[in-house]
């Protein structure tokens, strides 16, 4: 139809041409022409002409209404055109258009009812003028007319209020609508439909909420319709416990996922969810946590609103139902808690709760008890109880607390009234049992420690729960750190003690832990660390720790005074630590230092008796008064005061004077001493010496003669007879410096070890100690500590009583001397301080000490000078001089301190009085030198830094010491930084201002530094730095800079608060900063802030009237307690509140209620407020428009419309006046996608550019913007950016101001609505992302964005817990807070992310503080929806894996998030290889097998695979590849495999030990894998091997009697501590122990002895086993076998001679029958691929042992799993030795074999053929490879059974070589005891019995001898004689001499057999020897052997038959070739003729 030339077009054109002709316009009407044809709006073609008209004023003028109705008429009412159609509503004539006129309405009437469920019917509502009424009908009414039945809709009238059917207020009315034909016809339906819509589906009607299923119209109605059903997706988690994992359950087609998924569909389904669930997807399986399968899958509900809706709680709790409680899922057995729905969990149902009661007593301090608290009804007693139960009820015990009850009210024990009260709990095992404690510790907390209940306060130590109580908790303990030092000098120092383990460091500190927990420290000392070991000063070991204690308050503070007093009564006086021995003067704490103070002096008596020879004894002095009695009491105590016991000794008293035992008087005496420690202690010895000394070696005693032998001190004499010397040994220790040490000096034969030895030696014999002096030896040489070479010796001393005691002090001393203070020993010097002796060492003496002099000058500033100072009896000149003393004395220079003297008082320059002292010093060298700075400064601390001098006040510049002088040096100043943030408001922020040049920085800096310069704080005042500049809040430039400060002591301290108030004086009240004005409120120092004081408030009133238009005034509204006066007055006082003037609104109070002027109800209030300065001043114009404001522009009060012009405000009313409208013009633009692009559109005539434009003008016409709206002008169309066609307009609007203005994103947002969202514009289609307006463009609106709560839980490990981060304002909460904050915003969940609340702090696991917060998340649906995987997944990423929160160290596997968790991500996975090796032996090893297709090599190695994969380790398990299949060891097949690992850090890491334990698991102990059986002890991973496990032992008792006919019974044997009980039990222990049965026997315990039943002692016992499966079960018959081999066939237990048939084990008996013993079979092979080395000759060598062990097991196992196995016995390693010389080793075995009758009959060829068949044919044993000719078995070999076997190379049965003259021979003879047997069997040397006993003993000979220390020298033994007895040996051995032993005797050939037999005991751990049998003769010059004959090899035999075969063809050969010659000189000899033929002659042959 676009085609010109269509005759449609012209059809349609000429149709209308007619229909105009045809009308009454024919006269005017020109033409028309068809402008356009196009796709209708809905259908059909539009048809868009222009017709002309000529106006021809004859008529009526043509316009567009005219031409109109015209054309209407002739085309009958628009219907018809000629032949087409028309849209009766579509004819628009210059866009005039009228609707077709309606036919005469039809009123319908529609019954409508509802019910009001919040308005409560009343009777008042059915008063005809009931306000409520013409609200009720006013709002239906409304709501038709908010629908698109407004057209037709006519009223409602309300016919009846009633009560509703349960509540509310159920309402009918009647409403009317005209039925217009233009529209659908009105029925029930529709208006059902309209109304449900504009009430919201039923749920509100204007203020009331409508009862949603109440609504019917004419009686039709429908329940709600369900909105569109959501998909509601749910994650299921549980474990099913019995259903193992397996990697084939991840096959999506694996039966078990859809059973499972089925199993949980059908339980679903069977729950009351049914109808809103829809299906369950398998999500997961996974392996179980600890085992199982765990599942996961998303079940998926629609949330039908007809049932409650579906959320995770519900959805686990009737899955939880349907599977009984989480145990049971169809088949399936579940994890009872494992089941979670998205993440929630509960946990099982708790039992019913038990009752439990606590009685609760306290005392309340502050409420005085009284009588009238004894009434039940009293007041008080109620509050209180309310109180304990809010207290409850606030704690964490809300969820167990019932309530508490009342018991008493009783006068407190002091004051104050006691409460005593019954709580009830309802013990909820969901949480933690509640007791006592726990409730005690929660009342605690919620009276604040028991401090108050409420108003009430309460005793903090009357609180009792049940009797139990606590202390207030302490507050947080200061920890206080004091350093302790001390030397230990009886630890020597060593390096070794540096290294961090060192067992010293350990016991040393925790001596001192233990000091201080044992004294009265222990309640706060806390732990010490050792912090060095170093040598000590002079010797011993320095130690230094650093010790924590926590002050806690309720003992005394802790110092170092204290800590070092406690520590000093620990030591005992710092004498002893433990084992050690403290230097008593090292305790140092803290630098604190005592001297040892002096413990109270011990009084010690001694009696003290002698003989005065020369004194005759009369009467007379026994006379009290007798002068002789004090004359020689004075002079014994003159004798102790001249001794070097003065300073200890006190007095002597006499005690009697008696006659002499001979002669003279004995004299008797009690002498007292004071036991000073500071010199050595006294006792009767020291006594003794040194009376002795003074009385001449107890001689003489003043002018008397003493008995020498008389005198006795506490009975200690010392003349009795000398006893044999004791011999001393002193250690003696030094160093030689000049002596370099060389390893030559370890030689014994070094002559400078004898030279030094003997100058020790000389030296003690030089000293006084010649006499007692020994020897000295010498110890050691050794490199000396630095250089030098240090020397040991021991010297060994006589202790001669005749001269003084010998010890380490005296020795030391004298060698010390002797060495000239050990400096020098002969040629030798010395290390002077190197020499100890039994550890005792002294510092060298000291030089004689200098006296040093230095002048103190000082003033005393508090000391008025005045002439009286100069007396020198001034007290206070001594005063002054004292103090000084006593300061030096308290100084670290006291030991060099001597005194000081005053010079001179004198007046001080200024004031006080000036002080000068001559101070002396002993400059000793063994500390620092003293100089003047040394005492200046010492006494400058003593003094506290110049300043006191005891109650004297120091100037602190006037101390000098020879002059030296030293400003006070000024305490460090501590740096403080504050910062200082304010806003300058007329600074306005620009990004300029950032850059760190911008000059505004500097000079804001600097004005801020020069205020504070100019403050009072400038001298404390150091810089400020500029930290930043930002915007202001809302306006100028935010500043913020970092300030310090030098808090110098002597002005105040710096704090925020003090440079807040100074800056803001400088600042002037902070509203000024030099040119910049500041914002007076925005001043802040580390967030310190003041608001500036406000004025007194002044109160305004105001008086506010307005209307409510749609409150009808009645006149129940003038009564007071009308709740209608309320309710306005209430919503007028919110409206002020929500205002910007709420801090200054203070209340409304109604005036009156009146009626309106025209209607509605007047309202009059008078307002008050409060006009506060720190806002802007309140008037009647502000308070006007904050109401109109908030009342809509007065419009809505609440419910309550408002008459808007209404609103006055003390008279105060704004009619807004209008401004100039203003045009604007918005440029729009969009794309209609429907509409392709035509160049025809580009013509302006375009029909289409005049329907677009005038539906964009129509779209905002029906906009709320229709009143502003003005015009749209088409600017252009244009093709669409990728189709359609794209639109451009320029509309404009005036801007009216009394609507909103009108900006470009307003036009946006309407025209988008009018378009439906951007999606249509009439007929057109819009881009829906193509509108723009003046460029702005919203992307379309996202839905109400929904906020998702997701619980963050983690803990930090580094953060300890206390209970201070439980105080919301803890820094901690708001630091944790905010880093998960700023994590979430870091992270690309920014744009989603709300924030994070803290829900909790608690203590970690197991330490650390767990965190709990409540994260909100907007989930917008522009980006991917929220979830706690992803939250979880972002938050991980921005904590490094969940292992740091800024400064805080994260728990990595502690974050979840809404209960998700992952592991951490683990690390690139490391592989590790782990070689497995078994053996299957039920799987026959072949050669087939070693082919890579054979599918047994694929059988075992998947099996392999698998077990590991149903292992724990499947997660870390990748893959196993064969290595090899070999034969077994002995039968089956060797497997080996190579089995990767990925070793997940995420579990244990994976080793060898790891590995073999799980794949034992798997294949039950290693005995089955699969359909093989694995050998139980083949197990090895990369050589790992574990024994299997044994199972639990059984204990098994066996009743054990015999007799022992060598004890006769006697009735002691009845007493049980009778010795021949515990004798004959420990013997049967031993017994049993000694057998085969020792890993299974436990005990035997003796039941009875009672008398034998002919002679003798039967004995009963209970012996017990414990019945280990890894042997034989035991039964009794094994147990009766075993003791009776141990008895020696029940004849003898230890001495006791046993009754041979009176074994009974359980009843079990024998009879005993001989059997043939076990027969040795010597087995010699040679094995290949073992080289052999000496090692393998000794015995004791490692590799003799590893091989030995080795080739036993082997053999034990080969015969044990034969055909010979039952009388197999046991092998044992005779040797080893080298095949020909070569490096193939030979083994030497002697297996023993027991013939049983019931057993094949043993003898050496099967033996053979055994070893034979088990060797795979002689190829290998084991890993060893063979010989295959090399096996001899009793000298059979199958090469030829005939021939003779040689014996190995070194065990030969006769000599190998010839007897050489220099050899020497002994003859041994011994006994074998455990080889019995019968006369005659050793008659026979060929017998097999004597050769085999003979080829073992030669062996066993061979390899004690060559294993020895003459194995060198050892040729041969043979064997000469065997004989019964039980057998006697009698044998030759051969020796050679060799260059270390050319001789051999008989003791050392005897001496060799006796060690290598265990002292005759046992030869070749075969035969028992009798160990008095043995005997060796040297038999070398007697014995005459003939050279033995030796048997010839087969060899050799083979090549001397050949030799012999070959000689006799030669000799034949010669015989025959003779012959010819012969016979060829005969034929030469002879003339022979040609004979004729036939012609004979007889002589020739």
């Amino acid at each position: 139809m676009l085609d010109p030339n269509s005759p449609v077009r012209g059809n349609v054109t000429s149709l209308v041409i007619q229909a105009f002709k045809n009308s009454s316009l024919a006269s005017t009407f020109s033409t028309c022409k068809l402008v356009s044809f196009s796709a209708g709006f809905t259908s059909g073609t539009a048809v868009s002409l222009d017709c002309t008209f000529l106006n021809n004023t004859s008529v009526s003028p043509i316009d567009k209404v005219t031409a109109y109705k015209k054309l209407n008429e002739e085309t009958k009412n628009c219907t018809s055109l000629g032949p087409y159609t028309m849209n009766s509503d579509s004819l628009y004539v210059n866009g005039y258009h009228e609707n077709p006129p309606l036919p005469p309405l039809k009123v319908i009437h529609l019954k409508v009812n509802f019910t009001l469920s919040n308005l409560t019917f009343s009777p008042e509502m059915l008063d005809p003028n009931s306000p409520v009424r013409g609200n009720v009908t006013s709002l239906v009414i409304q709501a038709f007319k908010n629908s698109s039945l407004a057209s037709t809709f006519s009223t409602c009238k309300l016919v009846s209020f009633s009560a509703g059917f349960t509540s509310g207020t159920a309402v009918s009315l009647d409403c009317t609508f005209l039925n217009n034909t233009s529209v659908s016809p009105i029925d029930k339906v529709t208006a059902y439909k309209k109304l449900n819509e504009e009430t919201k589906n039923c749920t509100s009607l204007g203020p009331y909420t409508m009862n949603s299923d109440s609504l019917y119209v004419n009686g039709y109605h429908e329940n709600p319709p369900l909105p569109p059903l959501k998909v509601i997706h749910l994650k299921v988690n549980f474990t099913l416990s019995n259903l193992t994992f397996s990697p084939e359950m991840l096959d999506p087609n694996s039966p078990v996922r859809g059973n499972v998924t089925s199993l949980v569909i059908q339980a679903f389904k069977n729950s009351s969810l049914a109808s809103t669930f829809s299906t369950c997807k398998l999500v997961s399986f996974s392996a179980g946590f600890t085992s199982g399968t765990a599942v996961s899958l998303d079940c998926t509900f629609l949330n039908n609103t007809s049932v409650s809706p579906i959320d995770k709680v519900t959805a686990y709790k009737k899955l939880n139902e349907e599977t009984k409680n989480c145990t049971s899922l169809g088949p399936y057995t579940m994890n009872s808690d494992s089941l979670y729905v998205n993440g929630y969990h509960e946990n099982p149902p708790l039992p019913p709760l038990k009752v439990i009661h606590l009685k609760v007593n306290f005392t309340l301090s502050n409420l005085t008890f009284s009588p009238e608290m004894l009434d039940p009804n009293s007041p008080v007693r109620g509050n209180v109880t309310s109180l304990v139960i809010q207290a409850f009820k606030n704690s964490s015990l809300a969820s167990t607390f019932s309530t508490c009850k009342l018991v008493s009210f009783s006068a407190g024990f002091t004051s104050g009234t006691a409460v005593s009260l019954d709580c009830t709990f309802l013990n909820n095992t969901s949480v933690s049992p509640i007791d006592k404690v726990t409730a005690y510790k929660k009342l605690n907390e919620e009276t604040k420690n028991c401090t108050s209940l409420g108003p009430y306060t309460m005793n903090s130590d009357s609180l009792y729960v049940n009797g139990y109580h606590e202390n207030p908790p302490l507050p947080p303990l200061k920890v206080i750190h004091l350093k302790v030092n001390f030397t230990l000098s009886n630890l020597t120092f060593s390096p070794e003690m540096l290294d961090p383990n060192s067992p010293v460091r350990g016991n040393v500190t925790s001596l001192v832990i233990q000091a201080f927990k044992n004294s009265s420290l222990a309640s706060t000392f806390s732990t010490c660390k050792l912090v060095s070991f170093s040598a000590g000063f002079t010797s011993g070991t320095a130690v230094s720790l650093d010790c924590t204690f926590l002050n806690n308050t309720s003992v005394s503070p802790i110092d170092k005074v204290t800590a070092y007093k406690k520590l000093n009564e620990e030591t005992k006086n710092c004498t002893s630590l433990g084992p050690y021995t403290m230097n008593s003067d090292s305790l140092y704490v803290n630098g604190y230092h005592e001297n040892p103070p002096l413990p109270p002096l011990k009084v010690i008596h001694l009696k003290v008796n002698f003989t005065l020879s020369n004194l005759t004894f009369s009467p007379e002095m026994l006379d009290p008064n007798s002068p002789v009695r004090g004359n020689v009491t004075s002079l014994v105590i003159q004798a102790f005061k001249n001794s070097s016991l003065a300073s200890t000794f006190s007095t002597c008293k006499l005690v009697s004077f008696s006659a002499g035992f001979t002669s003279g008087t004995a004299v008797s005496l009690d002498c007292t001493f004071l036991n000073n420690t500071s010199v050595s202690p006294i006792d009767k010895v020291t006594a003794y010496k040194k009376l002795n000394e003074e009385t001449k070696n107890c001689t003489s005693l003043g002018p008397y003669t003493m008995n020498s032998d008389s005198l006795y001190v506490n009975g200690y004499h010392e003349n009795p007879p000398l006893p044999p010397l004791k011999v001393i040994h002193l250690k003696v220790n030094f160093t030689l410096s000049n002596l370099t040490f060389s390893p030559e000096m370890l030689d014994p034969n070094s002559p400078v070890r004898g030279n030094v030895t003997s100058l020790v030696i000389q030296a003690f014999k030089n000293s006084s100690l010649a006499s007692t002096f020994s020897t000295c030896k010498l110890v050691s040489f050794s490199a000396g500590f630095t250089s030098g070479t240090a020397v040991s010796l021991d010297c060994t001393f006589l202790n001669n009583t005749s001269v003084s005691p010998i010890d380490k002090v005296t020795a030391y001393k004298k060698l010390n001397e002797e060495t000239k203070n050990c400096t020098s020993l002969g040629p030798y010097t010395m290390n002077s301080d190197s020499l100890y002796v039994n550890g005792y060492h002294e510092n060298p003496p000291l030089p004689p000490l200098k006296v040093i002099h230095l002048k103190v000058n000082f003033t005393l500033s508090n000391l008025t000078f005045s002439p009286e100072m100069l007396d020198p009896n001034s007290p206070v000149r001594g005063n002054v001089t004292s103090l000084v003393i006593q300061a030096f004395k308290n100084s670290s220079l006291a030991s060099t301190f001597s005194t000081c003297k005053l010079v001179s008082f004198s007046a001080g320059f200024t004031s006080g009085t000036a002080v000068s002292l001559d101070c002396t010093f002993l400059n000793n060298t063994s500390v620092s030198p003293i100089d003047k700075v040394t005492a200046y400064k010492k006494l400058n601390e003593e003094t506290k830094n110049c300043t006191s001098l005891g109650p004297y006040t120091m100037n602190s510049d006037s101390l000098y010491v020879n002059g030296y002088h030293e400003n006070p040096p000024l305490p460090p100043l501590k740096v403080i930084h504050l910062k200082v943030n304010f806003t300058l408001s007329n600074l306005t922020f620009s990004p300029e201002m950032l850059d760190p040049n911008s000059p505004v920085r500097g000079n804001v800096t600097s004005l801020v530094i020069q205020a504070f310069k100019n403050s009072s704080l400038a001298s404390t005042f150091s810089t400020c730095k500029l930290v930043s500049f930002s915007a202001g809040f809302t306006s100028g430039t935010a500043v913020s800079l970092d300030c310090t400060f030098l808090n110098n002591t002597s002005v105040s301290p710096i704090d925020k608060v003090t440079a807040y108030k100074k800056l803001n004086e400088e600042t002037k009240n902070c509203t000024s900063l030099g040119p910049y004005t500041m914002n007076s409120d925005s001043l802040y120092v580390n967030g310190y802030h003041e608001n500036p004081p406000l004025p007194p408030l002044k109160v305004i009133h105001l008086k506010v009237n307005f209307t409510l238009s749609n409150l009808t005034f009645s006149p129940e509204m003038l009564d007071p307690n009308s709740p209608v006066r309320g309710n306005v007055t209430s919503l007028v006082i919110q409206a002020f509140k929500n205002s910007s003037l709420a801090s200054t609104f203070s209340t409304c109070k109604l005036v009156s209620f009146s009626a309106g002027f025209t209607s509605g109800t007047a309202v009059s209030l008078d307002c008050t407020f409060l006009n506060n300065t720190s806002v802007s001043p309140i008037d009647k114009v502000t308070a006007y428009k904050k109401l109109n404001e908030e009342t809509k522009n007065c419009t809505s009060l609440g419910p309550y419309t408002m008459n808007s012009d209404s609103l006055y405000v003390n008279g105060y009313h704004e009619n807004p006046p209008l401004p100039p409208l203003k045009v604007i013009h918005l440029k729009v633009n969009f794309t209609l996608s429907n509409l392709t692009f035509s160049p025809e559109m580009l013509d302006p005539n375009s029909p289409v550019r005049g329907n677009v434009t005038s539906l964009v003008i129509q779209a905002f016409k029906n906009s709320s913007l229709a009143s502003t709206f003005s015009t749209c002008k088409l600017v252009s169309f244009s093709a669409g950016f990728t189709s359609g066609t794209a639109v451009s307009l320029d509309c404009t609007f005036l801007n009216n101001t009394s609507v909103s203005p009108i900006d470009k994103v307003t036009a946006y947002k309407k025209l988008n609505e009018e378009t439906k969202n951007c999606t249509s514009l009439g007929p057109y289609t819009m881009n829906s992302d193509s509108l723009y307006v003046n460029g702005y463009h919203e992307n379309p609106p996202l839905p109400p964005l929904k906020v998702i709560h997701l619980k963050v839980n983690f803990t930090l490990s580094n953060l300890t817990f206390s209970p201070e981060m439980l105080d919301p304002n803890s820094p901690v909460r708001g630091n944790v807070t905010s880093l998960v904050i700023q994590a979430f915003k870091n992270s690309s969940l920014a744009s989603t992310f709300s924030t994070c609340k803290l829900v909790s702090f608690s203590a970690g696991f197991t330490s650390g503080t767990a965190v709990s917060l409540d994260c909100t998340f907007l989930n917008n649906t522009s980006v991917s929806p929220i979830d706690k995987v992803t939250a979880y997944k972002k938050l991980n990423e921005e904590t490094k894996n969940c292992t740091s929160l800024g400064p805080y160290t994260m728990n990595s596997d502690s974050l979840y998030v809404n209960g998700y968790h992952e592991n951490p991500p683990l690390p690139p996975l490391k592989v590790i290889h782990l070689k497995v090796n078994f053996t299957l032996s039920n799987l026959t090893f072949s050669p087939e097998m070693l082919d890579p297709n054979s599918p047994v090599r694929g059988n075992v190695t998947s099996l392999v695979i698998q077990a590991f994969k149903n292992s724990s380790l499947a997660s870390t398990f990748s893959t196993c590849k064969l290595v090899s299949f070999s034969a077994g060891f002995t039968s089956g097949t060797a497997v080996s495999l190579d089995c990767t690992f990925l070793n997940n850090t995420s579990v244990s890491p994976i080793d060898k030990v790891t590995a073999y334990k799980k794949l034992n698991e798997e294949t039950k102990n290693c005995t089955s894998l699969g359909p093989y059986t694995m050998n139980s002890n083949s197990l090895y991973v990369n050589g790992y091997h574990e024994n299997p496990p044994l199972p639990p032992l059984k204990l098994i008792n066996f009743v054990v009697n015999f007799t022992l006919s060598s004890l006769p019974f006697s009735p002691e044997l009845l007493d049980p501590k009778s010795p021949v009980k515990d004798n004959v039990t420990s013997l049967v222990n031993q017994a049993f122990k000694n057998s085969s049965l020792a890993s299974t026997f436990s005990t035997c315990k003796l039941v009875s002895f009672s008398a034998g039943s002919t002679s003798g002692t039967a004995v009963s016992l209970d012996c017990t086993f414990l019945n280990n499966t890894s042997v034989s079960p035991i039964d009794k018959v094994t147990a009766y076998k075993k003791l009776n081999e141990e008895t020696k066939n029940c004849t003898s237990l230890g001495p006791y001679t046993m009754n041979s048939d009176s074994l009974y084990v359980n009843g079990y008996h024998e009879k005993p029958v001989p059997h043939p013993p076990a027969q040795p079979y010597p087995i010699n092979f040679t094995i290949t691929n073992l080289k052999f080395i000496q090692d393998l000759t000794k015995p004791d060598s490692q590799k003799y042992k590893y091989v030995e062990a080795t080739i036993m097991t082997l053999m034990d196992n080969l015969f044990k799993s034969s055909e010979v196995s039952n009388s197999y016995q046991g092998c044992r390693i005779v040797g080893f030795g080298s095949q020909q010389g070569g490096d193939d080793t030979t083994v030497n075995i002697l297996c023993d074999f027991e013939s049983k009758s019931s057993d094949r009959a043993i003898n050496k060829v099967i033996v053979y053929e055994v070893f034979k068949n088990a060797t795979h044919n002689l190829k290998n044993l084991g890993p060893y490879n063979l010989d295959k000719d090399s096996l001899y078995v009793k000298d059979y070999t199958e090469r030829d059974s005939s021939l003779t076997i040689p014996t190995p190379t070194h065990t030969p049965t006769s000599p190998l070589t010839a007897i050489s003259p220099t050899d020497m021979v002994f003859d041994l003879n011994f006994t074998i005891t455990n080889r019995n047997y019968s006369p005659g069997m050793l008659d026979d040397t060929n017998s097999p019995l004597y050769k085999e006993i003979q080829a073992n003993v030669t062996a066993m000979l061979a390899a004690l001898y060559k294993n020895s220390t003459v194995g060198n020298n050892y040729k041969y033994c043979i064997v000469t004689s065997l004989r019964i007895g039980s057998v006697k040996v009698s044998c030759s051995c051969f020796f050679k001499p060799t260059n270390e032993i050319k001789t051999l005797d008989s003791d050392i050939i005897k001496d060799t057999f006796t060690k290598g037999t265990n002292n005759t005991d046992l030869l070749g751990g075969t035969y028992d020897l009798q160990r008095d049998s043995l005997s060796v003769k040297d038999t070398t010059v007697a014995i005459v052997l003939s050279q033995p004959e030796q048997e010839f090899p087969f060899w050799a035999i083979i090549i001397i038959v050949l030799g012999i075969l070959f000689i006799l063809f030669l000799i034949f050969l010669l015989c025959f070739l003779l012959a010819m010659v012969r016979q060829r000189r005969r034929k030469d000899s002879y003339q022979v003729m040609q004979a004729p033929h036939g012609l004979y002659f007889p002589h020739l042959r």
